[in-house]
């Protein structure tokens, strides 16, 4: 009986992530489901930006403490990253993956009724752990389910979910927020995230051996310590670090710009800003045809960087 057949877990392979071999075909209803959570996650990181003004002017929030509210999903990620990465090697991607959308449904449920700026950042925190769980273990998961054919497809397709989610939450918060404001855009939100937890789960359960925990051994610290030792993670993490610094000064105070400053009424500035994250998108997709052409990851990164 072979491992799949059985339910065992496969034979590990040490030359991929968990170790364990490529599968023969892409398991697309368990690709589809992760990218959906990744999209969910990433309307988190936009919907404060979609409701500043609003938030401002109820809350009384200065700037500096919108800003804490617009980055402590990624202060929380730069923060807990490698650690979340540890977790999920020890209890499987899967579990990691269920978690943090319940952490995400949790936060942004309980943010609805925060009476003020500490108890909203308190819940963004929550919010935050379930944001880098998902967005951590959601490549993991759809390398492991993923035929080898198919891998840089995926990864290309990954590469939106944060700009989907973005253009996603920035077109529908013009309606919600005008009939139910920030508060129903929060509820909105963490319904979304807890209804993904059931479809995830059933999605990827025929996949569930292939979502085990990793083999591992030693201290986490000790592979915490390898990863640090190499030149290769720790440079693609400042690339993506400077991305990041870009990306999230742009869109998190873009639309209060555009309000504040220029005078823009909400509904014709979310959607605005929603076009330039769909830019975002495109170039994901675009970069994924040309690493399928052959194209160097590194010249795509520079030239990324250049255009930026």
């Amino acid at each position: 009986m072979t491992p799949r057949a059985s339910g065992e877990r496969p034979p590990a392979d040490p030359g991929r992530p968990g170790g364990y071999p490529p599968p023969q075909e892409t398991h697309w209803p368990t690709i589809v489901a992760v990218l959906v959570a990744g999209v969910a996650a990433a309307c988190q990181v936009g919907k404060v930006a979609a409701a500043l003004p609003q938030l401002r002017a109820e809350l009384g929030l200065d700037l500096v403490t919108a800003g804490w509210l617009v980055s402590l999903l990624g202060v929380v990620g730069a923060s807990l990253g490698m650690v979340i990465g540890g977790v999920a090697d020890r209890f499987g991607p899967r579990r990691v993956m269920l978690t943090g959308l319940g952490l995400l449904a949790l936060g942004s449920i309980g943010g609805a009724f925060a009476g003020g700026p500490n108890s909203l950042l308190a819940w963004r925190l929550v919010e935050g752990v379930g944001f880098i769980a998902v967005v951590v273990v959601a490549p993991v998961m759809m390398f492991r389910v993923a035929g080898p054919r198919h891998n840089r497809l995926i990864f290309g397709v990954w590469g939106t979910y944060m700009a989907m989610g973005l253009a996603l939450i920035l077109f529908g918060a013009v309606p919600i927020l005008a009939a139910w404001g920030w508060r129903g855009l929060w509820l909105t939100n963490g319904v979304l995230a807890a209804g993904l937890v059931p479809l995830v789960a059933l999605a990827s359960r025929p996949r569930a051996a292939a979502l085990r925990p990793a083999p591992v051994s030693g201290s986490p610290l000790a592979g915490f310590g390898v990863v640090l030792s190499r030149p290769g993670p720790v440079l693609l993490a400042v690339c993506f670090a400077s991305y990041t610094i870009n990306f999230f000064a742009l869109m998190g105070f873009l639309p209060t710009f555009l309000v504040d400053s220029l005078g823009y009424e909400p509904a014709r500035a979310l959607p605005l800003v929603a076009l330039i994250a769909l830019g975002n998108a495109a170039g994901a997709l675009l970069t994924s045809w040309l690493l399928q052409r052959g194209i160097a990851a590194w010249v795509l990164i520079v030239l990324g960087s250049g255009l930026m």
